[in-house]
C-alpha cells in the first residue's frame, strides 16, 4: 500500500469509530424491529378477532392509518437516536484525526475549534447533510413498509409470514445506515485532515487510494492524477462516492524553498554535479549516480537553501557522497552522505520521512528536502568550530563533544525564555517543542532547528527561531 503510515493511521481511526457506531446502530435497529413487529402482530390479531385478514378489515376504524402513524412514530423516535449516535461518532472521528496530527506536529489542537468540528460534521455531501439522509432513508422505509403491508394483507398472507417479509424489508434498510456511517466518517476524517494541513501551512494535496480489488476506476484515476499534479486543498473533495476509502495527503511545493532556480533546473545527476561544482567547488561522488535522482535532488535543494543563507558554510562544506549511516549523515570532514538504503527508492523514503513528521519524531512539515537542510545544520556547527577553535585537536574534540552546539543552544534557550511564549519553560521543554530527535543531543537539536525553520519559517518552534537568529549572527 502506498503512503503506508498515513493510511494505517486513518484506518485505525476509521475502524475504531465506525465499529463503535455500527455496533450501537445494530442495537437501535433490533429494538426498532421488535416494536414494528409487535405493531403488525397486534393489527393481525385485531383483524382475526373481527372477521379475518382482508383489506376491508384493515381499513376499518382507521386501523391502517393508526398503524402507519405508530410505525412512523417508531421510525422517528429511533431516527433521533440514530442521529445522536452517528453525530457523536463523526465528532469523535474528526477530533481523533485532528488531535493525532496536532499532537504529533507540535501545533495546538484548539487551532481547529469546536465550532469548526461541528461545521465539518454537518457539511453536506452531494447536497445533503447526514441527518437529512437519515430522515430520507427512514421516510423511504416507512413508505416501503406501507406499500408492502397493503399487498400482503390483500393477499391474505398469514401473520408469521407477513411479519417475516416486513422484517426482511426492515433489516435490509440497515445497510443504508451502515453505508452512511462509513461514508460520512471518511468524509469527516478527510475534512479534518484538510483543515489541519492548512493550519500547518500546507496549501496543496492529493488522493491516496487503496490498492486492492475493491478500488473503483474513478478513485484510482484521481489518485494518480492528483499525486502527479497536486490540487489546492480547498479543491479536494473529502469523498467521491458512498463507501469511498480515499485518504487525502499534503503535498510539498519545492519551488517555495528554492532561492535560485538553477538547482531546480537540474534534470539529471550530471546537471546536479555541475551545479555543486560551479557554485561551491565541492566533490560529487559518482556513487550518487546509483541512487534515485528525484530523492537526491529534493534533499539537495534543502542543502542549497541553507548554504545561500549562510555563506561561511562554503568554507567547510567539502562534498557529497554515500554512506550507510542514518538516512543522511554529515562528517567532520564536511561531507554530506546519502544512505543508499533510503535514497534508492523515492516513495519509500517519502513514507519514512512522512512517518517522522506525523509522529513528532522530526519537526512538523519536514520531509526529504528538510533532510538535506538538517545535515547542513551539522555543517553549520562545523563552521562554528572552525571559527572558534584553533588547533586540529581542539576542533576534533569540539565536534565529538558538540561543544559549539551546546553553547549556541544554551544561549538560544536563554533568549527564548525572555519571550512571552517561552516564559516559565525549561530548556528540555523548549527542545521538546522542536522534535523528539532534537532531544538526542545538542548537535541534533541544532540540526533539527535548522530543518524546522526551513520548513516552517515563522511558524517554527520558538527555540528553532532563536537558534536560527544566532546562526545568522555568527555565520550569515
Amino acid at each position: 500500500m502506498s503512503d503506508y503510515w498515513e493510511s494505517r493511521k486513518v484506518d485505525d481511526i476509521f475502524n475504531k469509530n465506525t465499529d463503535d457506531a455500527i455496533s450501537k446502530l445494530k442495537k437501535i435497529y433490533r429494538q426498532q424491529g421488535r416494536e414494528i413487529q409487535k405493531a403488525i402482530t397486534n393489527i393481525y390479531i385485531t383483524m382475526l378477532e373481527d372477521g379475518g385478514i382482508s383489506t376491508v378489515e384493515l381499513y376499518k376504524f382507521n386501523r391502517f392509518k393508526n398503524l402507519l402513524e405508530e410505525i412512523n412514530s417508531i421510525l422517528k423516535s429511533y431516527g433521533e437516536q440514530e442521529i445522536k449516535v452517528i453525530s457523536k461518532g463523526l465528532e469523535q472521528a474528526t477530533k481523533d484525526i485532528i488531535g493525532d496530527i496536532a499532537e504529533n506536529s507540535n501545533i495546538s489542537f484548539t487551532i481547529i475549534n469546536e465550532k469548526a468540528i461541528q461545521e465539518i460534521v454537518n457539511t453536506k455531501f452531494k447536497g445533503e447533510s447526514f441527518s437529512k439522509r437519515i430522515w430520507k432513508n427512514r421516510d423511504n422505509l416507512g413508505k416501503l413498509i406501507e406499500r408492502n403491508l397493503q399487498n400482503i394483507i390483500a393477499s391474505g398472507m398469514n401473520k408469521d409470514k407477513a411479519v417475516s417479509e416486513i422484517m426482511d424489508i426492515h433489516n435490509s434498510s440497515f445497510h443504508n445506515a451502515d453505508r452512511l456511517v462509513r461514508t460520512e466518517t471518511m468524509r469527516c476524517i478527510n475534512s479534518g485532515q484538510i483543515e489541519t494541513y492548512k493550519a500547518r501551512g500546507r496549501t496543496h494535496g492529493y488522493y491516496s487510494y487503496s490498492k486492492d480489488k475493491r478500488t473503483c476506476d474513478k478513485c484510482k484515476k484521481l489518485g494518480e492524477e492528483t499525486k502527479a499534479n497536486p490540487l489546492p486543498l480547498e479543491d479536494l473533495e473529502p469523498v467521491h462516492h458512498p463507501n469511498c476509502r480515499c485518504t487525502i495527503l499534503p503535498a510539498i511545493d519545492l519551488k517555495k524553498y528554492t532561492k535560485s532556480d538553477n538547482i531546480d533546473k537540474s534534470n539529471n545527476f550530471d546537471d546536479l554535479k555541475k551545479y555543486f561544482k560551479d557554485n561551491y567547488n565541492i566533490a560529487f561522488s559518482d556513487n550518487i549516480y546509483e541512487l534515485d535522482f528525484k530523492a537526491v535532488k529534493e534533499s539537495s535543494i534543502g542543502i542549497d537553501y541553507v548554504i545561500k543563507e549562510f555563506p561561511q558554510a562554503k568554507n567547510v562544506f567539502r562534498g557529497l557522497d554515500v554512506n550507510n549511516s542514518g538516512v543522511m549523515c554529515a562528517t567532520y570532514g564536511g561531507v554530506i552522505n546519502f544512505n543508499p538504503l533510503y535514497y534508492k527508492d523515492y516513495e519509500q523514503l517519502k513514507e519514512s520521512m512522512y512517518q517522522g513528521d506525523t509522529t513528532g519524531f522530526h519537526p512538523k512539515n519536514t520531509g526529504i528536502l528538510e533532510c538535506g537542510s538538517h545535515e547542513m545544520g551539522h555543517i553549520l556547527e562545523r563552521a562554528l568550530i572552525e571559527k572558534y577553535c584553533n588547533t586540529d585537536n581542539q576542533k576534533i574534540m569540539a565536534w565529538r563533544n558538540c561543544e559549539q552546539a551546546k553553547i549556541l543552544v544554551s544561549n538560544a534557550c536563554k533568549n527564548a525564555k525572555k519571550l512571552k511564549e517561552g516564559k516559565g519553560l525549561k530548556n528540555k521543554q523548549l527542545i521538546e517543542q522542536i522534535s523528539q530527535y532534537a532531544e538526542q543531543d545538542k548537535s541534533e537539536c541544532l540540526a533539527e532547528a535548522v530543518a524546522d525553520y526551513i520548513a516552517n519559517k515563522e511558524d517554527a518552534s520558538i527555540l528553532s527561531k532563536e537558534i536560527w537568529k544566532l546562526l545568522k549572527e555568527e555565520l550569515g
